[in-house]
């Protein structure tokens, strides 16, 4: 088997690991978490869809549909309400700003119906107590013990190559990065959760720069009230707005349920990226850290996309 062939294998086994580790509970947990999120549909959607309710649709010459028109219409809105209901979906901006509540962070803006993660805005405290520390530190403690392995091959090296001044100088530059990549293992989760702390607090800031320049108050939110305003002339392409906006809707729930599950895996298998970041494969840890970094902060990257968007749609 060849070197390459042996490392492939070796990453499909983390993964695999990590997904029966992390991912199996971690949908379980959002299955659940959903489910008891029902009762709050109608207080945030109820109305907003009556505004597209078929049987009291009116078009801009106050005209109701005709029977035909009405059919339609009646069926896009009944799949569209079930799209929304079944999937307990939340605002845009909910999820968007989604941070944690409490201590140095004030009252929302968008008050989210899912709650509030306490831990930077992803994980509930449950879920990181629960799932994320007790998965990261099964394989940190794999980590630390093939590190140990190293560590005492190492000290055979040198006794067998004390004559020899290059190995040992060699061995003892390999001494140093067992070292650093201990402090990094050990450290991860400290450094993850500053960087949780960053990013909500980048999001707080374009939060309060929307409650001074918009005067929105709290629990509104305004992508619903622009989708209230949808009217094209042609009760067709009205819909047919109102169903982009659900799409646009879904895309951002998923894709923020996506964040949260890449983030938990790079968490899990991280030791293992360090630690073969310290036998000599630079680029994993750099793959790693970036796809860290891009998902914790995009975070805050659409809220200043999402406030740029207020503040145009409202000149």
């Amino acid at each position: 088997m060849s070197k390459s062939t042996r490392q492939a294998a070796f990453l499909f086994l983390t993964l695999a690991i990590a997904m029966v580790l992390i991912v199996c509970p971690f949908m379980a947990g959002v299955a659940y978490a959903g489910g008891a999120r029902g009762d709050d549909w109608e207080e945030l959607y109820g109305d907003w869809f009556d505004n597209f309710n078929p049987e009291r649709f009116r078009d801009e010459d106050g005209k109701s549909l005709t029977w035909f028109e009405k059919t339609v219409a009646r069926g896009m809105y009944s799949l569209l309400k079930a799209v929304v209901k079944g999937l307990n979906l939340e605002p845009i901006e909910a999820v968007v700003f989604k941070r944690p509540v409490g201590g140095e962070y004030p009252e929302p803006l968008f008050r989210p119906y899912g709650g509030f993660p306490e831990v930077g805005g992803v994980y509930y405290a449950s879920e990181w107590e629960n799932v994320i520390k007790p998965a990261h530190g099964f394989f940190k403690n794999v980590s630390f013990s093939i590190l140990l392995i190293s560590v005492l091959l190492g000290g055979v090296s040198i006794a067998l190559k004390s004559g020899n001044p290059i190995e040992r100088a060699r061995v003892k530059e390999m001494f140093f990065n067992w070292i650093v990549t201990a402090v990094m293992i050990g450290a991860m989760l400290t450094l993850t959760v500053i960087a949780f702390d960053l990013n909500s607090r980048l999001v707080v800031a374009v939060e309060g720069i929307i409650r001074q320049s918009l005067n929105i108050q709290g629990g509104s939110y305004p992508t619903l009230k622009l989708a209230e305003s949808l009217t094209t002339g042609s009760w067709f392409f009205t819909f047919l707005s109102f169903a982009g906006f659900i799409v646009l809707t879904v895309f951002f729930n998923v894709l923020y349920l996506l964040r949260k599950l890449i983030i938990s895996i790079l968490l899990v298998v991280g030791p293992l990226v360090v630690l073969a970041w310290g036998r000599g494969r630079q680029m994993s840890l750099y793959l790693w850290l970036s796809e860290l970094v891009s998902n914790i902060f995009m975070q805050a990257a659409h809220a200043i996309a999402f406030a740029l968007y207020l503040l145009l749609v409202t000149i």
